[in-house]
């Protein structure tokens, strides 16, 4: 077999295993409901951009007949090709609890690896959120703090052959041979949230990052991958990890069941203490009661370079 035909088959059976992937979880999703009764989703993103193609799919179920527990999992695939090129897949799942009127809570695990560059990280989240409401009888709300805490271990495996990879604006060569590489991150997150009026809710966020060991230990070994974004993480624009990152947005309730969200934020990178930025704008609506639609629009800035990408995406409620 040639060179061509090897890569057409891996490709197939790449493809392959992700259709397998969708199948199943759009089996699950609909099997639950008609077991159970519960109500939930189930719905995907397209994600297209300057060297980058992407997708998820992802469904929620609730546990109980009060819809105070509810299940939620998730796959997303995304190849890049923008600095050192990138393949990875990462898995979610989740379970969050209603336990009053005012807090709630979410507890999840996380799974992610590039495939390409032989990185991954895993491991749990878990986050609280209070809603204080205008009056008891009310049902707006006066404001929402939103915590949120992520605990990921990283893991680059030993190089088997040379590879040149890319790390800020400069390409170095990493040798044969070299040791497996090992990292532990703490990356707590926090959401404020306060309605102007009734159709206007500003929004801040900010996060911060500490490391067991120097992040560039890892970078250094994959290059700067687009590291995908966990439950608590602002976005997945920027590649590489960060030290700091903080994001304003405000979002307009729009007539006929439409949402827009406008944020603009700001990233440090952890290996070089460099700042990026990043611009979103999405709008969403709600269509027969059923049907949710979405598309968005997001620029990063890293380097003095731009890239954008957009996404559609859809999910139906059952």
């Amino acid at each position: 077999m040639g060179p061509g035909r090897v890569r057409r088959s891996i490709c197939y059976d790449a493809l392959m295993r992700r259709l397998l992937v969708i199948a199943a979880f759009a089996a699950c999703a609909s099997l639950f409901p008609r077991l159970a009764g519960a109500s939930g989703s189930i719905g995907g993103d397209w994600t297209t951009g300057n060297g980058y193609r992407g997708f998820d799919v992802k469904g929620d179920i609730d546990l109980d007949s009060k819809g105070d527990w509810n299940g939620a999992a998730s796959y997303a695939y995304a190849h890049s090709k923008v600095g050192t090129e990138s393949r990875s897949n990462q898995f979610t799942v989740g379970i969050n609890h209603v336990m009053d009127e005012q807090w709630s809570s979410r507890f999840g695990f996380t799974g992610w690896e590039d495939t390409l560059n032989e990185v991954k990280y895993a491991g749990p989240s878990f986050g609280i959120t209070y809603t204080e409401y205008d009056s008891p009888e009310a049902d707006s709300e006066s404001y929402r703090v939103a915590f949120d805490n992520d605990f990921f271990l990283y893991k680059a495996d030993q190089s088997s052959a040379a590879r040149r990879v890319k790390v800020g604006n400069a390409f170095v060569v990493i040798p044969a041979n070299q040791g497996d590489v090992s990292l532990g991150q703490w990356h707590p997150s926090m959401l404020f949230e306060k309605p102007v009026q009734p159709w206007l809710i500003p929004w801040a966020a900010i996060s911060h990052s500490f490391y067991s060991k120097n992040p560039s230990l890892i970078e250094d070994r994959a290059g700067r991958p687009a590291f995908s974004s966990s439950s608590g993480a602002l976005n997945g624009l920027v590649g590489g990890l960060f030290n700091n990152t903080g994001q304003l947005g405000v979002d307009f309730k729009l007539p006929a069941h439409l949402r827009l969200s406008l944020s603009l934020g700001v990233e440090q990178q952890a290996s070089d203490n460099t700042w990026s930025t990043t611009q979103n704008a999405g709008l969403t609506g709600l269509f027969f009661d059923h049907w949710r639609a979405k598309v968005s629009w997001s620029r990063s800035i890293q380097n003095g370079l731009a890239s954008d990408l957009v996404t559609a995406g859809s999910s139906w409620l059952f």
